[in-house]
């Protein structure tokens, strides 16, 4: 036979007390968990400022912060960021920037790096860098590595791009693992204006769009991309025919990886999947006289391509 429990009136008020006080720890623990930065979080070093530039001249380390700057963030010494949030307020597209000089480094893990507002950053480096499970957004034209000194990338993503992801110039010393570059909203544009000679109206243009990953001099190594990216790519013509008859011929390529060296150079792993790309082509027609005129448009995409290797 069963035991019975009884509860007064008094005891059932005390549960339903300690029950409420239980459910309210429990919300306070998910939004610490959900919510870090806000909370506990600690500059040590060189503090970021109200407003303007962040000059880093000591070694500083941010841990489960978010951090806002309305200017440049320049790197003389160490900045480590754990966990954290860096936000760049640019005033328009390219105007403020990270700049990781010769004499700094930056040290980054399980953070974000991203723009203030609707506008792009530019993210420069000249000194050391490493970056582990990371997600960096909003560059403008990627981020560009200019030094032969220690970078690693591993495990990043490069999101909501504004030009190229990846630019390595000279990079001898930059190990690229497991990079994702993902965009469900990509845009790039290029265009030109040419004219013909009073004799021959037909002109040709070969041209191609700046790679998601470009590679200048230097012997980088790269292993392991997954590459999402969908969107439009625009380019514009204004031609100018000076003959009767006449007519423009473009062929334009879009190389995902653009290599332009002379060194040895180790690249494995490149993968393209659910990517939708649509060409934009725009030709603004001017003549001289009345007179007839063709079009002919060619687009393709490269994976690789190689320009001067190891000539």
């Amino acid at each position: 036979m069963g035991k019975e429990v009884r509860q007064s009136h008094e005891q059932l008020g005390l549960s339903h007390t300690v029950g409420t006080l239980l459910l309210l720890l429990a919300v306070v623990a998910i939004a610490l968990v959900i919510l870090p930065g806000t909370v506990g979080g600690s500059i040590v070093g060189d503090q970021p400022p109200a407003s303007g530039d962040w000059v880093i001249t000591r070694d500083t380390v941010v841990t489960d912060s978010t951090v806002t700057i309305s200017g440049n963030v320049t790197i003389q010494a160490d900045l480590t960021l754990m966990g954290s949030i860096l936000r760049i307020a640019p005033k328009f597209n390219g105007s403020e920037s990270i700049n990781v000089t010769g004499d700094g480094a930056l040290m980054a893990n399980d953070s974000v790096i991203e723009s203030g507002n609707d506008h792009s950053y530019s993210f420069l480096v000249h000194g050391e860098m490493n970056l582990t499970h990371v997600a960096v957004k909003d560059t403008f034209w990627g981020v560009q590595v200019r030094t032969g000194k220690d970078v690693l990338l591993n495990d990043v993503l490069l999101t909501d791009l504004n030009g190229s992801a990846l630019q390595l110039e000279e990079a001898d010393g930059t190990i690229v693992r497991d990079l994702r570059i993902h965009d469900s909203g990509y845009v790039l544009r290029k265009g030109q204006t040419i004219s013909t000679d009073d004799v021959n109206g037909f002109v040709e243009i070969f041209d191609y769009f700046p790679g998601l990953i470009v590679i200048s001099g230097g012997s980088p190594q790269i292993d392991g991309v997954d590459i999402s990216v969908n969107g439009t790519l625009f380019y514009w013509v204004l031609f100018h025919q000076n003959t009767a008859d006449g007519g423009i011929t473009m062929d334009l390529e879009w190389p995902i990886v653009d290599v332009d060296t002379q060194d040895a150079i180790a690249i494995s792993d490149i993968l393209v999947r659910e990517s939708n790309l649509i060409l934009n082509c725009s030709v603004e027609h001017t003549q001289t006289v009345p007179q007839t005129t063709s079009t002919d448009i060619n687009f393709g995409v490269s994976g690789i391509v190689f320009h001067n290797y190891r000539e």
